[in-house]
């Protein structure tokens, strides 16, 4: 009976360990975290950060804005053939590493650190229309408190700003849509180059 290399195999396991984590957090969690973030920016600026539900995704409670955005960056994800990327991208690590090829340079998780912050970059130009427009709106509000003393500012504000924030999102889904689909394609490009830098 033949032996089996332990060694080998477990070497093995962590190398498939790293590259199918990195695969699925570059393509999928990084990307789904930057669209989670900017819901949670824009329900907080607009008042509705306590309304949680449950989110399947994360597998956390979230609030209903980042669900909303969570649901339409999902079917954006599906329509853009983001699944033929990841499974695009783990033909691809076979190609680069192949089979028992022992080594694996750590050096380009840097990036993958770097790629993060960039995510978190793109949420937030991503809702800063909105966070611009609310704002705006709280200033005017309290000018026209102090102009006006007999406007209940807190009353009121809380329904204009609700209102000005529902109106925006749905305005601004079809630039969202465009943005979506740019930080998919730099997901992409960001995973090929990393992963060919981890082939040498």
């Amino acid at each position: 009976m033949k032996s089996v290399s332990f060694s080998i195999s477990s070497s093995e396991s962590d190398r498939g360990y790293v590259l199918g984590t990195l695969i699925l957090t570059g393509l999928a969690v990084l990307f789904f975290f930057a669209i989670g973030m900017m819901g949670e920016l824009v329900s907080t600026t607009i008042g509705l950060g306590a309304a949680q539900m449950f989110n399947p995704l994360m597998g956390t409670n979230s609030n209903t804005v980042e669900q909303f955005y969570t649901t339409i960056a999902t079917l954006v994800f599906f329509s853009l053939n983001g699944h033929h990327l990841v499974l695009g991208a783990i033909a691809e690590s076979y190609e680069l590493i192949p089979i028992a090829q022992m080594k694996l340079n750590m050096g380009p998780f840097a990036e993958m650190a770097t790629f993060a912050q960039d995510m978190m970059v793109m949420a937030v130009k991503m809702c800063a229309p909105i966070i611009a427009a609310i704002l705006i709106t709280n200033i005017a509000m309290g000018v026209l408190g102090r102009a006006v003393p007999q406007i209940n500012v807190l009353v009121t504000s809380m329904p204009v700003t609700l209102m000005i924030g529902f109106v925006l999102m749905f305005v601004c889904i079809p630039l969202l849509v465009m943005e979506m689909n740019t930080v998919l394609n730099m997901t992409q490009t960001k995973l090929s180059l990393v992963m060919k830098a981890l082939a040498f």
